[in-house]
Parts: structure tokens; sequence; C-alpha cells
């Protein structure tokens, strides 16, 4: 799916609900599956260097479907650093603008379709627009299940933050250390 900048009305239907899913006709989703796949893998790889390692630690999991969905989409375009520069600053403008907590839908259909396009060179996404955070935010901040706690815990790590006991920084080998299938994963990714 290729967009062209236009029109907000000229873009085609973009439609990421379960029931969408399942309406899915058997011949598309052979045709899409493996895409999909890999846009999801990459979303994990992208997720890592972020330093996002847990499902917990993920601050949307309902930007992780525009996520991969853009990953998919871009193909091989995933492998350019000013590529992934600017995913990952999409990503940080919603979370800490808190863009995808509610009425997210209308949020992924723009971002899917923003995101590939502004990586070929048009304007930045609405979601890079109005990702803005408030300095009262920080003080407010109290819930672990908020997505800017969240945020700010993920950007702890990827700075360097420390185990106040043992001194070791959180990185993956932190995290696959007790999974069994850690070998596995970290040779696929």
């Amino acid at each position: 799916m290729k967009y062209k900048p236009g029109k907000e009305s000229e873009w085609p239907a973009v439609r990421a609900t379960r029931q969408s899913l399942l309406d899915l006709p058997l011949a598309a989703y052979k045709k899409y599956r493996d895409v999909v796949r890999l846009g999801f893998e990459r979303s994990a790889k992208s997720l890592r260097q972020q330093q996002v390692h847990r499902v917990n630690d993920l601050p949307y999991q309902s930007q992780l479907v525009p996520l991969a969905a853009i990953f998919a989409d871009i193909g091989e375009k995933a492998e350019h650093t000013t590529n992934n520069e600017k995913i990952a600053r999409w990503y940080w403008c919603g979370v800490f603008g808190e863009l995808y907590g509610s009425a997210a839908e209308t949020r992924f259909a723009k971002d899917i379709m923003e995101v590939p396009a502004w990586l070929d060179g048009s304007p930045e996404p609405v979601t890079v627009l109005d990702g803005v955070l408030l300095a009262d935010r920080l003080l407010t901040m109290r819930s672990r299940l908020s997505a800017a706690y969240k945020g700010f815990h993920v950007l702890l790590m990827r700075e360097g933050a420390r185990d106040f006991r043992s001194g070791q920084t959180y990185d993956q080998t932190v995290f696959f250390a007790k999974d069994p299938r850690s070998e596995t994963l970290r040779q696929r990714f």
C-alpha cells in the first residue's frame, strides 16, 4: 500500500479492528501474511533497540499495530538509519503525547498512511506534530500503568540505568537470561 500525499478524503479506508481481521478473505491473508510477519519482526527489533524488552514495558500495546504496518509497508527502507530515526521519533511522540490511549483507530489510519509518506519526503505526520510533553505532566506521573511513565522507564534503561543492588545495566541479556527460549529469540532478531 503506497500513499500519495493528497486530501485525507481521498485516502483508502484503513481499518484495524478485530472484526476486520476476521472478515479478511483467506486469499488476502495468504497473500500478505509473510509481509505482515516481517513487519512485526522488524517492530520487535526496533522496540528492542529502544530497550523495550517485555510486553509490560510497552507504553501502548495499541501502537504496535501501526508500527508493524509501517514496517511491513516500507519493506527494505526499514534498513536505513534515517528512516529508523524518524520511526523512533514518531513512536516516542505517540508515547509522550499520550496519543494512543483512546480513539486510537483513527490515529492508526492516519499514521499508517502518513509515516511511510514522511519517510519519502512528505510533511511530518500528525502524531509527530501533536506529540507534546508538557513539563507539568512530569509532576503528575504516579501510575506505573501510564504510557508516559512506562516511556520514561524505557528511556532510563536505554540511557544506561543500573540495578541498585548489582550495578548491572538493563539490556536484553538481563531479560532473556532466564527464558529458555532466549537463545532462539536472540538468533532470530
